[in-house]
């Protein structure tokens, strides 16, 4: 698959998981992720993804008590696996992940619910998966919880996201991409990363262990970045430890 197709195929997905909500399915495929994906997605679009991809689960935390997190976890008919991340939508985006971008560098308690998710489903039923907390802005270990074993078949991951979403897939990068090889992350009007950044990730690093992480950004060869030309943009930039 050519790098073209492999980018347009990325920013489908990436598009597709607006579509999703809380009240979807796992492992939903075929007519009906098709029907769902026509009140967003081109027909002709909808019907390819339907035909190619399964929606292995999705995640859809609320936006006024909850930190509005919403991921996808995608498997097409060879059984690669992709995760895509939602920008921002409602309020909670707009309010905490936003404004925490803007202070910090990092969305806090989007990445704080993206790890826990992740850690939850890949570790195999019954057993203790770690978790992140969040006291006074800082990074800290919580309480485990019992692991789905939903993900834990899965080896390595195509990472995507729009906005505040290609922002927490170079989270997702650099927080797994040791024990969950990134075949590639695609991004697109990507919020960045500053020089504050780095501290959390230490914390993160610190707490999940050394053999979880990269612990660093993901170079040129494991991440490309897509940006908008034209038009005011407040929240894409090229940050710090992001390729261009």
């Amino acid at each position: 698959m050519s790098e073209i197709n492999n980018a347009y195929i990325n920013a489908l997905l990436a598009d597709a998981t607006y579509a999703l909500d809380d009240k979807v399915t796992d492992e939903l495929t075929g007519i009906k992720l098709e029907a769902l994906l026509n009140e967003r997605m081109a027909p002709t679009i909808a019907q390819y993804i339907g035909d190619n991809f399964t929606m292995v689960t999705h995640i859809d935390k609320g936006e006024y008590i909850e930190s509005g997190f919403d991921a996808t976890v995608w498997r097409d008919v060879s059984g690669k696996t992709y995760v895509s991340m939602t920008g921002s939508e409602g309020i909670a985006d707009f309010i905490s992940a936003d404004i925490d971008l803007s202070i910090g560098g990092i969305a806090k308690r989007q990445v704080r619910d993206m790890v826990n998710w992740w850690l939850k489903n890949t570790t195999p039923e019954g057993e203790n998966a770690a978790q992140l907390g969040l006291e006074f802005g800082q990074y800290t270990s919580s309480s485990p919880v019992q692991g789905t074993g939903l993900l834990s078949n899965v080896d390595n991951v195509t990472v995507n996201g729009h906005s505040l979403g290609g922002h927490l897939a170079t989270a997702f990068t650099r927080i797994f991409g040791e024990k969950w090889p990134v075949d590639h992350a695609y991004t697109y009007n990507s919020a960045g990363y500053t020089l504050a950044s780095g501290t959390f990730f230490t914390q993160i690093e610190n707490i999940l262990g050394s053999d979880v992480g990269l612990g660093r950004y993901p170079s040129e060869n494991e991440q490309t970045n897509f940006f908008a030309q034209n038009g005011i943009n407040v929240t894409t930039r090229i940050s710090r430890g992001q390729p261009a």
